[in-house]
């Protein structure tokens, strides 16, 4: 497969940029075809093959456009930070190589109102590495992580003593079998798309 020329790599450009509300999967379909070349390497999946590309080798926008191509990448960039498919561009860090070996998952109780006072709080924690909202039982889940037992029970006990807090449960993980993970979810869109188009191939 010839690459785009220039005119066609701008219309491109244009058409990317300009679109509002578009299908992320078209982006990242894109994002695989313009490193593609021949028709083999297009093959299925295309959006799944991009994402895991970015993913396994931490390649990013500007891998993929190439030189020359600088309007393109940010375009495709800028596009999925507004519809929030891309969140962030930082590398992924490890608490466990960083010598914090203690994964624990904290479900915080609170007295009623004090919500916003608690969360302000928990940020000014570092070893609290996420706060979510839950339902049922218990107000809030904090993921921490510690260098040992110990230290944990010291987290859980400077967490007890926050103002709001009524009362704590903590779950240690010993093992993380399912890793956080996105590529299956691309899979399922697309699989879900073409479900869609078969079943109606004007749509």
């Amino acid at each position: 497969m010839r690459r785009r020329d220039t005119t066609e790599k701008r219309a491109s450009v244009s058409r990317v940029a300009g679109a509002q509300g578009a299908d992320a999967l078209e982006v990242l379909r894109d994002l695989w075809r313009s490193q593609a070349q021949t028709d083999i390497d297009l093959g299925d999946d295309c959006e799944t093959k991009a994402c895991k590309k970015m993913s396994d080798a931490g390649v990013g926008f500007d891998d993929f456009a190439g030189a020359g191509e600088a309007d393109r990448s940010a375009a495709w960039r800028g596009r999925l930070e507004r519809e929030g498919v891309i969140t962030g561009h930082a590398p992924a860090i490890s608490p466990a190589g960083l010598g914090f070996t203690v994964l624990a998952f904290v479900h915080l109780y609170l007295a009623q109102g004090q919500l916003d006072n608690v969360v302000s709080r928990l940020n000014a924690l570092p070893e609290v590495l996420e706060a979510h909202t839950t339902t049922g039982e218990g107000d809030l889940l904090c993921r921490v992580a510690a260098r040992s037992n110990l230290q944990l029970e010291e987290i859980v006990q400077t967490l007890l003593a926050l103002p709001g807090v009524t009362r704590t449960r903590t779950e240690i993980s010993l093992n993380q079998r399912v890793g956080y993970r996105v590529l299956p979810l691309v899979q399922q869109m697309r699989t879900a798309q073409s479900r869609r188009q078969d079943l109606d191939p004007g749509a």
